[in-house]
This record gives structure tokens, sequence and C-alpha cells, in this order.
């Protein structure tokens, strides 16, 4: 048995944009190379929804690979420990959140499905296309709040 050591770094929100107030939305490009590089093992305080447009990102979560194609969306939960490895030309965006932005600010219907989220038993998924769906529409809300949160901080 080989057994593998690697430095695991702890990634918060914060150390992502200082100013996230709980969520940050921004293309998936800037989020691997937000604090250092992303293809080495890291522990996360928030969650994660990557949207895949173009290409492939393939990742190691809780030393489980899952390859993100084009059109794919995955969702990493909290204290999942992961790394990515992008293709030469991924695009797409990534939500990032803490439970505390959605428990305090968000409807139920987004509540509830920060419930799905949390009720996966893998870290890592990428969701169906019935998910997709209703995932959209968490997203575009969530969205609708990120600008809030950035305006009333730029206001």
């Amino acid at each position: 048995m080989v057994i593998r050591k690697e430095k695991l770094d702890f990634l918060k929100l914060e150390d992502i944009d200082s100013t996230s107030q709980g969520i940050v939305i921004m293309p998936i490009a800037a989020f691997l190379q937000a604090k250092a590089n992303q293809n080495t093992l890291h522990l996360r305080s928030f969650y994660t929804l990557l949207f895949v447009n173009s290409g492939e990102l393939s990742m190691v979560a809780d030393q489980s690979v899952q390859i993100i194609a084009a059109h794919d969306i995955i969702s990493i939960n909290s204290n999942c420990v992961c790394s990515f490895h992008a293709g030469s030309s991924v695009e797409g965006y990534s939500v990032l959140f803490t439970a505390s932005f959605l428990m305090e600010s968000q409807n139920t219907a987004v509540r509830n499905f920060f419930h799905f989220l949390r009720s996966r038993c893998k870290h890592a998924f990428v969701l169906s296309k019935e998910d997709i769906i209703s995932c959209l529409h968490i997203v575009s809300l969530m969205e609708t709040a990120y600008n809030s949160v950035k305006l009333s901080a730029h206001g």
C-alpha cells in the first residue's frame, strides 16, 4: 500500500473574496486561480456549484474522481476535500456560498434546495437533468441576492 502525504490547504470564502458577504459568483477560471492554485488538495468551508459551459474539468472529491463535461453542473458540499484539474479551455462559472448566507437571507425554496444539497451522502455530485432545472431557478434567486449585496456594499 502506498500512503500519499500531501499538504492540505483550508479554503474559506473570505480567502477568495474578502468582501463576499457569504456569496461569490465568478468565472470558473478565476475560481481555480483564487488563493493560489487549486490543483492541490484543499478543505473548503463553503458550498460550491460549478456550471461548465464548455471544455472539461476533472476533480478529486473525497478520494473519488469526477469528470465534469460541458453542460454539467456539479455541487460540492462544505468540508469536502478536493482538488481540480482544468482542461486548457474550460469555461463556465461558479457560485460559492456559505450556509449562513442561505439560512439567513433566502426564501423557503432556496433553503429547501440547500437541504437537498446537504442530504447527499457524497460530498460532490453531478446534478441530474431534473435537478438542474430547479438548481438554475435557485441560482437565479441567489444571483439577485448577490447583486443586491454588491450594490449595498458599493452604495
